[in-house]
């Protein structure tokens, strides 16, 4: 089975730009959900397993594409409401 169109592009654009490489932590993983609120709640249940076994997470390593501006939205709210959104 082929990688989703997105991560194929995203790749391309990382080798093309000869961007620096860090060593892999955390696999990508894809996710497709029933609706956005399943999508933000399986999402948010990833990055806090990630927090919970790793003392040095960096929450601003983690990266969330999304199709749409409304799943994105509905996504984020979701992620809010597990104070899974840190800044600085």
């Amino acid at each position: 089975m082929l990688p989703p169109l997105l991560l194929t592009v995203s790749c391309s654009v990382i080798r093309i730009l000869n961007l620096p490489r860090s060593p892999v932590r955390y696999p990508i993983q894809v996710y497709e959900g029933y609706t956005e609120r399943d999508e933000g709640q399986w999402i948010a249940q990833r990055i806090q397993d990630l927090a919970a076994v790793d003392p040095d997470f960096a929450y601003y390593r983690v990266a969330v594409l999304a199709r749409t501006h409304r799943r994105a939205s509905a996504v984020l709210g979701v992620l809010a409401k597990h104070r899974c959104l840190r800044h600085g």
